[in-house]
């Protein structure tokens, strides 16, 4: 049995919006940004800016490390089969 395809997601400098809705790590919203500044926050806090819903004015983008949201995506995905 094949997984569905995982989406494509813009990591860090691939996102090209001005501005960003920003998530927190804990996922409270930091409100609109500057990509400068959410990359900045992103960096300062180890962890990569993870553009979540590209199709959203502005953009939303969280906080968390792109790993972890990978595995946890795939996790959903194989949950939502069975």
């Amino acid at each position: 049995m094949r997984l569905p395809r995982l989406p494509r997601l813009r990591i860090n400098h691939q996102i090209q919006a001005a501005n960003v809705r920003l998530i927190d790590l804990d996922g409270s919203h930091l409100g609109i940004k500057p990509l400068a500044e959410a990359l900045a926050i992103a960096r300062s806090k180890g962890s990569d800016l993870v553009e979540i819903a590209p199709q959203a004015n502005p953009p939303a983008c969280r906080v968390i490390e792109y790993s972890k949201y990978l595995y946890q995506l795939e996790k959903r995905l194989k949950q939502a089969q069975k």
